[in-house]
């Protein structure tokens, strides 16, 4: 394996802090996680010895998570020391509260959680690099991919495209990861800004319909798929996190991306840190991973239930994770979110009703 992001690629994210790409685990790293400065970054001994830990093709553990990845590519590709993909989190500003996510990176989240009485260290920005900053490293991508908080409500993407406008880099692609909540901002029409330039959207759907509005706090399926109309000509795929959530409306996910003749991008939830990741379907206990196993093989769609079984079933039953802390700290987090949301976890996902009920 030899990754080229980190001599190629730059990623900010919500918060202004630097790493190679948005899969980093920078949590075995405190000193990275503090870097704000891209020159101080770029002559740091974190991203050092991450370079010569990928050219001598040894795992680092930093770059874990992506081992984990569905169909991960790690094919060995010759690497370049000039930057060209931009990764930036433009904002923490977002309309939902899904719950693989957190206060961090979405600022409704932080919005309840002040409300319920928690302390945050923590600031609302829609402005994660200064505009001089932002020009230099839009001028010299050639490919800028950008998420969130929600791309689509965050001033930084309206002045991003504005400098790609004015200095016609119109063959500039951008990959913009968005919920599709909205098709306007400040009573501009996405659309039209988009008009002229290579946008490229992928759309954020963690899950299917009813489960989705449960875990995504703030959304509305029917507008949703509203909006997926609207944006149909520029989507060229579905991101979907696979989590406790979202796993068993994966099957009519799949179905609508092929009714759409797109693809589909599974990644793993992150959650939890070192505390555990409790959103993870690798938590569940054998009889609740068996249930999910049987529900998949039930469906009538061979080339689906094939799919499935190699992105999920398959790696599923190879990483067991579960423990009784695990499913206990899930019903804690999961019923205060309840309480507070006015939501009931059964009522959407009574397929969990015995595990849940006598965790």
């Amino acid at each position: 394996m030899l990754c080229t992001r980190p001599w190629t690629d730059i990623h900010v994210n919500a918060t202004g802090n630097i790493t190679p790409c948005c899969q980093i685990i920078t949590d075995l790293d405190s000193d990275c996680i503090k870097t704000t400065n891209i020159d101080t970054y770029k002559q740091s001994d974190w991203l050092s010895s991450l370079k010569d830990n990928l050219s001598k093709d040894q795992k680092d553990d930093r770059c874990f998570r992506c081992w984990y990845k569905p169909h991960s590519n790690h094919s060995e590709v010759a690497h370049s020391s000039k930057f060209s993909h931009l990764h930036l989190r433009v904002s923490n500003v977002c309309n939902f509260k899904c719950r693989s996510c957190s206060y961090i990176h979405s600022s409704t989240w932080y919005q309840e959680d002040i409300k319920n009485g928690k302390s945050r260290n923590h600031t609302v920005t829609d402005s994660v690099l200064d505009n001089s900053t932002l020009y230099d490293l839009v001028i010299k991508a050639n490919k800028i991919t950008l998420a969130g908080g929600e791309p689509l409500f965050s001033n930084t993407t309206l002045n991003l495209l504005s400098i790609l406008k004015a200095n016609n880099k119109t063959d500039t692609d951008v990959w913009m990861n968005t919920n599709l909540s909205t098709t306007r901002l400040r009573g501009f029409s996405w659309k039209m800004l988009f008009e002229g330039l290579s946008i490229n959207l992928e759309a954020s759907l963690d899950g299917f319909g009813k489960q989705m509005e449960y875990s995504r706090s703030g959304l509305n399926w029917d507008k949703t798929l509203r909006n997926f109309t609207i944006f149909r000509e520029y989507i060229k795929s579905i991101l979907t996190v696979i989590s406790i959530y979202s796993v068993y409306s994966l099957p009519e996910l799949y179905k609508f991306a092929d009714e759409q003749e797109l693809s589909i991008d599974p990644v793993f939830v992150t959650f939890g840190g070192k505390s555990g990741n409790y959103l993870s379907i690798f938590s569940l206990p054998h009889t609740e991973k068996i249930k999910i196993a049987e529900h998949y093989s039930s469906l009538d769609n061979l080339e689906i239930k094939n799919r499935l079984y190699k992105d999920i079933i398959e790696p599923l039953f190879k990483k067991d994770e579960y423990s009784e802390e695990l499913t206990q700290k899930f019903i804690s987090y999961n019923s205060r979110l309840d309480s507070i949301r006015g939501t009931n976890f059964l009522n959407t996902y009574p397929q969990y009703k015995d595990w849940y009920k006598n965790g």
